[in-house]
């Protein structure tokens, strides 16, 4: 008889992690229409920025947004359309830019997410007990003896056979 093999350790925290991820993801889509959430190096050459429903980053080897905004974390209300599609802009010696849509990388993540919830689902083989998974193979009582559960369907189908 053929049992199922319990799922490898690493595969279900793998699951649980992506799903996480998700979860932060979605969270961080909604709040990036209503704040707008930035980071500036020291040497203001670099730009994180999360707004809008994308997450962006520019790039500046003149350091001219320092003229705009001072080095170190910017945080403000903003209510603002999404934008949806990618965008970038990339010069070589000027100032460049890469928009990525939130949407992206939670795509990306869900998808072997959702492939790793799949394959770990509990499948109960028949003749088993649809509670615990304890095999009923001459079970007639239609009490699962490991758990307790009522297995009436499972008992009828024993009792006709016996009889």
């Amino acid at each position: 008889m053929k049992t199922r093999r319990k799922p490898r350790r690493s595969r279900r925290i793998l699951k649980w992690v992506g799903a996480g991820i998700c979860a932060l993801l979605i969270c961080l889509s909604w709040a990036s229409a209503h704040w707008w959430l930035a980071w500036i190096n020291e040497n203001s050459t670099l730009a994180l920025e999360i707004s809008r429903g994308t997450g962006v980053l520019g790039y500046d080897p003149i350091g001219q947004t320092a003229q705009t905004m001072p080095p170190g974390w910017h945080f403000q209300s903003e209510y603002a359309k999404y934008r949806w599609w990618f965008r970038w802009h990339w010069k070589s010696g000027g100032p460049s830019l890469i928009v990525v849509p939130l949407w992206v990388p939670l795509l990306l993540l869900a998808v072997p997410t959702a492939v790793l919830f799949y394959r770990d689902r509990r499948r109960i083989p028949p003749g088993h007990c649809r509670k615990c998974g304890y095999n009923l193979t001459g079970n007639a009582s239609g009490v699962c003896p490991e758990c307790g559960a009522k297995i009436a369907h499972n008992a009828e189908v024993l009792d006709a056979s016996i009889s």
